[in-house]
């Protein structure tokens, strides 16, 4: 099945496209109705994949306060442990901060806030109970 040639729209049962085998010095060089395809394709793409980028930007700034303390982890993915989700709760309680200094009147905003800071509260108790060894190294 390796070898086997894509069948539909650009290639037929019987022909082989430029990369089965031919020299690169005999395709020809793409002209600019090609070129215009190429970028409307893109175009179309570009929304699927913007939000793919958005997504893991998303969690690259999430993983953030794990990039600033490397020891919090127990392993490479952990998310899970109390030490890495206190960690992401700062850091988005730190990012809640900025927007509500400069949206004062964001009330959902706020709510969203304080219950962050509870359920921050909460599992700082929850790890000192559980294991005040690893509540002091925090």
């Amino acid at each position: 099945a390796s070898g086997m040639v894509p069948q539909g729209r650009w290639f037929s049962s019987t022909e082989a496209g430029p990369a089965a085998g031919t020299p690169l010095d005999s395709v020809k060089e793409p002209g600019p109705e090609e070129y215009d395809l190429a970028r409307q394709a893109l175009d179309l793409l570009g929304g699927r994949f913007s939000d793919k980028h958005r997504e893991v930007r998303k969690m690259e700034k999430k993983r953030e306060p794990l990039k600033e303390n490397p020891g919090i982890t127990r392993h490479e993915l952990d998310t899970g442990s109390p030490e890495v989700q206190i960690a992401f709760m700062t850091g988005r309680i730190v990012n809640l901060q900025a927007h509500m200094e400069k949206h004062k009147k964001d009330k959902h905003t706020k709510k969203a806030f304080l219950q962050l800071l509870s359920d921050r509260q909460q599992m700082l108790k929850y790890l000192k109970r559980k294991s005040p060894e690893r509540h002091a190294k925090l």
